[in-house]
């Protein structure tokens, strides 16, 4: 540290109080000037550093605290970094003069400052270009409002196979017809003492693929001027500053959507009990005519639940093909091989 008011400690040396904390991690001790300082087993993530000086209008007290510095830095085996220093660190403690102006930072290294040259600043950071993503990245773009506005689209898929399916119910006609593959007007449901086909009208059941989804909401190659699509996977979403951080680049926004799943904040709550969602599908081709194409089943309870929420969803196609879904609620997975012969077995026992 080139300027800042130092303590003095009993061999006369000049030193500062330092803190840093980060994930798991919490260290507090005494810096002395032009000596440099190891911190090792730290994780990836955003740290905290403190440093207070001296109160320089008490001189005659070497052990006053005066002005504290804090500045945050990002530390990653992601980062390549060398001979990097933070400058131009503010004092957060206001009531308390300083004269600090502007402090260099020589021999705490690690890092880089959270906005500063080499983080580059949007008006709109979208993390994650799946359904939620794309939709809204096409909603900033196609209304003039937003058209002075960066807007800045990461994701780390390349989204050019068909990875899954949509499906949704819609009143009238919207601006995606052009890419829905099927349509359903009626559906069924049963469960082991009740069942019901009914109309949906005025809703209508629909269905979009994947790939034909992304072909349309394609932003890789934008043509949008305020619009930048970053193929890259994103490391950490600092809500406090506003930062992502990705082995791209480190990047600063106004605002963050994301849509990015965080298990870590289902499991860190203890209101509720956790239980996961989870499914798998198959596409079955039969020989003989056994579905109905103008029904969806949407869920059929009637099978053995074991102690949790089973259903099957169908998707027909055709009479002889369908998207069939085995689908459950419970504290865990199963092996694959259990959702395909449950499938087996609804298709032989109930069709």
């Amino acid at each position: 540290m080139s300027k800042g008011d130092a303590f003095i400690n009993g061999a006369f040396e000049e030193y500062y109080k330092l803190k840093i904390t980060g994930t798991n991690f919490s260290e507090s001790l005494n810096i002395v000037k032009n000596q440099e300082y190891k911190f090792e087993n730290l994780v990836d993530g955003y740290y905290k550093i403190e440093v207070t000086q001296r109160d320089f209008l008490e001189s005659n007290d070497s052990q006053k605290a005066g002005c504290i510095v804090v500045q945050s830095i990002f530390i990653s085996n992601k980062v390549i970094w060398d001979n990097k220093t933070i400058s131009d660190i503010k004092c957060v403690n206001g009531d308390v003069p300083s004269d600090d102006g502007k402090v260099l930072y020589t021999n705490i290294r690690g890092g880089v400052p959270i906005v500063g040259e080499e983080t580059k600043k949007y008006n709109y950071i979208i993390c994650g270009g799946g359904a939620s993503g794309l939709l809204l990245a096409n909603n900033l773009v196609s209304d003039p409002f937003f058209l002075n506005k960066n807007i800045l689209l990461i994701e780390k898929d390349s989204k050019k196979i068909n990875d899954r399916t949509w499906c949704f119910w819609e009143k009238g006609k919207s601006d995606l017809d052009e890419i829905v593959s099927r349509t359903w007007n009626s559906a069924y449901f049963k469960a082991q003492k009740f069942e019901k086909k009914f109309f949906t009208e005025p809703y209508t059941y629909k269905m979009i693929r994947g790939i034909d989804f992304y072909k349309k909401l394609n932003f890789s190659e934008s043509k949008h001027q305020n619009l930048t699509y970053l193929n890259a996977e994103i490391n950490l979403i600092n809500k406090t500053h506003n930062i992502v951080t990705t082995n791209k680049g480190i990047f600063s926004g106004d605002y963050i959507f994301s849509s990015i799943y965080d298990i870590n904040i289902l499991k860190n709550q203890t209101k509720y009990p956790l239980l996961k969602q989870h499914f798998l599908g198959q596409l079955v081709v039969t020989e003989n005519k056994i579905f109905s194409p103008d029904i969806v089943t949407l869920m059929d309870f009637d099978l053995p639940q074991e102690n949790s929420t089973r259903f099957m969803y169908v998707l027909p196609f055709s009479k002889t093909k369908a998207l069939v879904e085995y689908t459950l609620f419970s504290s865990s997975l199963l092996e694959k091989e259990e959702y395909i012969k449950s499938i087996k077995n609804y298709l032989k026992n109930r069709i």
